[in-house]
């Protein structure tokens, strides 16, 4: 009958939508990268953790995911391309301090790096992470310093981008390092020469529509997070950038917001469960790097299994050292994850809805049918 076949059909089609949420892709698992990058953030952390200051070490830690960018770019013009990336997570971090002083003004400074640095990373054709580094570097920055002015707790608010920079230095000098190791070399870089878009800078009708529209959920997604009342907006933000700047496809924005409920769930679980284990500070720091490690393997295979790692890792980094109950953060996490996700759905859709007065349908659906 009709309705049965209709049935079958809904059925069969869910179960295909289920298995893009879990399947591997067919993209080779990332050693190298990953080493590297555990390498990183482990590195500061654990030298300051050595001298009695993980906080200080965490902060550095930040700098440190400079070591995600551009990793198949050839060894020697990534080299070239890093000090770049620390430049802007030191002045993005620098942004985020300066407007501190209000959480309107703090609001305007994240609205303000997500447009600067999304323009400049589809200007240049960066790939992921791309915009969320130097988003999420301007909004901590400003929360850390915030919360030393009201309570004195952790660094100077100037020792912030200090410690972003040396976390930066220390990310490039690990990579550095790893161009005279010649499996590491061979593992890493694609072939010599930047890629043409990293020569020039140039925008298009749909580079610029995913900036506006990335600004337009970034600011919709700082004002959710004061009205959640929740003091680290940043949870509500950073699924939004994530989602927003993979580009037109409808089904991969929301297979990624999918993926980003399914890895940020079983995320803050796997959190809740490292939180029992009596973990002494160089466990922790160990802990770090393996999580951080595991997420550059796995992630450009399957999404949601490099958020299953990246969860907890920046859930310990936002929170060591605070005496906040585990249960609490979970709930949070969870909730401030799903309103930045619905966000992101909607102000896409809304977006492309408004662009399909002014874009010719066959522009815009021309990468519909792939993942």
């Amino acid at each position: 009958m009709p309705g049965q076949n209709i049935s079958k059909l809904s059925i069969r089609q869910a179960l295909k939508e289920l298995k893009h949420l879990v399947r591997l892709k067919n993209q080779p698992w990332r050693w190298a990268v990953g080493i590297q990058s555990g390498l990183a953030l482990g590195l500061p952390m654990g030298l300051f953790t050595f001298f009695g200051e993980p906080q200080w070490g965490m902060i550095a830690m930040l700098g440190a995911f400079t070591a995600m960018y551009c990793p198949v770019l050839d060894r020697w013009d990534r080299l070239r391309v890093l000090p770049f990336v620390a430049l802007g997570l030191v002045l993005s971090s620098v942004m985020g301090i300066l407007f501190s002083f209000s959480a309107t003004a703090s609001i305007l400074s994240v609205i303000a790096i997500t447009a600067l640095s999304s323009t400049l990373c589809q200007g240049v054709g960066m790939p992921p992470p791309g915009t969320v580094f130097f988003v999420l570097l301007t909004a901590v920055s400003g929360n850390l310093a915030a919360l030393h002015v009201r309570t004195g707790a952790l660094v100077a608010p100037w020792w912030i981008p200090v410690l972003v920079a040396a976390g930066a230095v220390g990310a490039m000098l690990v990579v550095a390092a790893a161009t005279l190791l010649p499996r590491m070399r061979e593992a890493v870089g694609v072939g010599p020469g930047l890629p043409p878009s990293f020569k020039r800078f140039q925008l298009d009708r749909e580079t610029t529509a995913i900036t506006v529209r990335l600004t337009v959920g970034v600011a919709v997604a700082c004002v959710a997070g004061l009205y959640l009342g929740t003091l680290k907006s940043y949870w509500v933000i950073l699924p939004v950038v994530a989602i927003l700047q993979t580009g037109h496809n409808r089904r991969l924005t929301l297979t990624r917001g999918l993926q980003r409920i399914l890895g940020t769930l079983l995320g803050v679980g796997l959190f809740a469960a490292l939180l029992q284990l009596p973990l002494p500070p160089t466990g922790l720091v160990l802990m770090v790097m393996f999580l951080q490690f595991a997420t550059d393997v796995v992630i450009t295979r399957n999404y949601a299994l490099g958020l299953f790692f990246i969860t907890p890792l920046a859930l310990i980094i936002t929170t060591v050292g605070h005496p906040i109950r585990p249960e609490v953060v979970v709930r949070d996490r969870v909730i401030d994850t799903v309103v930045g996700i619905g966000i992101a759905i909607v102000v896409y859709f809304i977006s492309h809805w408004i662009e399909g007065f002014t874009i010719p349908r066959k522009e815009l659906t021309r990468n519909e049918g792939s993942i």
